[in-house]
């Protein structure tokens, strides 16, 4: 027997800055799936927020890194609110990355998760060419992927094949 559908409420344009404190609050908890729902509430009030657009690609992309692969789709879909070329790029880096974290975590190494780095480190290398001066984010993001594959050995250079058991996600229901 199914259940009653709801329909969300809309805060109102006075709570739009508490509601972003609070999802970086929850960010900060490691509650992503609570700030990924503030921060759609935010968008729906105020679609051009970029604080909410970067806290909805960054709520869902905490999900890909903490395991739950299947979401990475989602952040990528969340990109196509940002206009700005550098945040666009650096945020794509930014979701790739935490594919590869995610496939780590689930204990998926080697020539996948290393890929996946190197795309990440691709896409940083084109935000830091696109970024404001002094902003060294991408830097920054380019040197955690190289220490991560510097320090793991697991980590390797090799022809990716399709692995389907690293793409399903058993949060996912079986169809």
């Amino acid at each position: 027997m199914g259940h009653e559908e709801f329909t969300v409420r809309p805060i109102s344009a006075g709570g739009v800055n508490r509601a972003i404190e609070k999802a970086e609050r929850y960010r900060a908890l490691n509650e992503p799936r609570e700030a990924e729902s503030i921060a759609r509430d935010v968008l729906a009030s105020e679609p051009t927020s970029v604080r909410a657009q970067t806290l909805l690609i960054l709520a869902i992309s905490d999900q890909v890194a903490d395991g739950a692969t299947s979401r990475a789709p989602d952040a990528l879909a969340a990109l196509d609110a940002v206009k700005d070329e550098y945040r666009r790029t650096y945020y794509h880096g930014v979701i790739v990355e935490r594919q590869a974290k995610g496939l780590i975590k689930l204990g998926k190494t080697g020539a996948r998760a290393y890929a996946l780095l190197r795309e990440a480190m691709g896409l940083y290398e084109n935000a830091e060419k696109l970024s404001p001066e002094s902003n060294d984010d991408a830097i920054l993001r380019w040197n955690a992927c190289a220490r991560r594959i510097n320090n793991d050995d697991r980590l390797t250079e090799g022809r990716v094949e399709q692995d389907y058991e690293s793409i399903i996600d058993e949060d996912m229901p079986m169809r």
